[in-house]
């Protein structure tokens, strides 16, 4: 539910679109696309690349361990 994204957001007194999700399952990419957020998704969740083979986000890491690196080569 994106409900819960957007509440979350406010209770850390943020914009939606200052918000970055990740992910390990498709349903959380839905969540992130219904609430206007950005989203990465990784493979580590039970079913690994599985999980992306409906709702395929634009990025997708091995590893939530990966996200430093990512953003540090994206936005430096």
């Amino acid at each position: 539910y994106a409900e819960a994204m957007i509440e979350a957001a406010k209770a850390l007194q943020l914009e939606v679109n200052e918000v970055l999700m990740v992910g390990d399952h498709n349903i959380d990419s839905t969540c992130a696309v219904n609430g206007g957020c950005y989203f990465i998704g990784v493979a580590t969740g039970p079913r690994g690349d599985k999980s992306w083979e409906q709702n395929r986000p634009e990025v997708i890491l091995r590893s939530v361990a990966d996200l430093p690196t990512y953003l540090t080569e994206k936005y430096s």
